[in-house]
């Protein structure tokens, strides 16, 4: 992956230069292959080949198609906990490139939305009873970054972060994770990282909203009214420069997501 994102990089990469590193990795030729043929870039002649494939989707995708498998070969652990955190990434990364939209940054939110949260699976793994004593600290009230920093030394946004250093993938998406907490308190911020930020963290302030969590009781009107303003007020909003009918829109297009339809019809 580190090599497919070193190529990405360069200007002067060609197809073929992909396609020598990619056919290396058989999880990665289908993953590519399967997303050049799917919907989003299906033309009336399918693709067959790996070139193909990186000239169809663009180096972009291909790069962020490379961090995302990395990002889910991280969780390799069957625990209930490793589980329940990368169900919570595929999550808030849906969430946060439906944010992204109107900023065209969708797949890099996509992506960053994946890896926000890699610094506590990797934790988990390096010891997962220490991290659920985590868990049991915050249910305490102790905050999540102070709870890992008294038991492992470093919390997971510092520890994220670090990851995409090493990586050598783009800053932006250190910046998205290493600040997601609290975007709107970090002045040094480029453009596109304080955006890529802010969507994860209004991803998921938009997913404990009261019409995701309350599925089975739809709100009224004037409920809805009442928690879009209240919404509008949050720090991340305000921090993304969103107005009222985006926000709404994107709570609109997350229900068509996420809210699946348990009626009998």
């Amino acid at each position: 992956a580190m090599r497919i994102v070193r190529l990405c990089r360069d200007p002067d990469v060609n197809a073929e230069q992909i396609e020598s590193v990619v056919q290396s990795d058989q999880a990665f030729t289908a993953q590519l292959l399967k997303t050049a043929n799917s919907a989003l870039y299906r033309r009336s002649v399918p693709v067959r080949s790996i070139k193909q494939a990186v000239v169809r989707v663009g180096l972009r995708h291909v790069n962020n198609l490379a961090i995302g498998l990395s990002a889910n070969s991280l969780h390799k652990k069957s625990s209930p906990r490793a589980q329940k955190l990368w169900q919570e990434s595929r999550t808030i990364a849906s969430a946060a490139q439906v944010v992204a939209l109107p900023y065209k940054l969708h797949e890099d939110a996509f992506v960053a939305g994946l890896l926000h949260n890699v610094g506590k699976t990797l934790l988990n793994n390096l010891d997962n009873q220490r991290f659920e004593d985590c868990i049991s600290l915050q249910v305490d009230g102790v905050h999540p970054l102070e709870a890992e920093t008294d038991l492992f030394g470093v919390d997971h946004t510092v520890l994220g972060a670090a990851l995409v250093k090493k990586w050598e993938i783009d800053p932006a998406f250190g910046e998205a994770i290493g600040f997601y907490p609290e975007p709107w308190r970090e002045k040094s911020l480029s453009k596109i990282g304080r955006i890529l930020a802010c969507s994860i963290h209004l991803a998921q302030v938009l997913m404990d909203l009261p019409v995701f969590t309350f599925i089975d009781e739809p709100l009224e009107p004037e409920e809805r009214r009442i928690m879009e303003e209240e919404t509008m007020e949050h720090p991340a909003v305000t921090a993304m420069k969103m107005k009222p009918e985006q926000l709404s829109q994107t709570i609109g297009r997350l229900e068509k997501i996420f809210i699946q339809d348990t009626g009998d019809d």
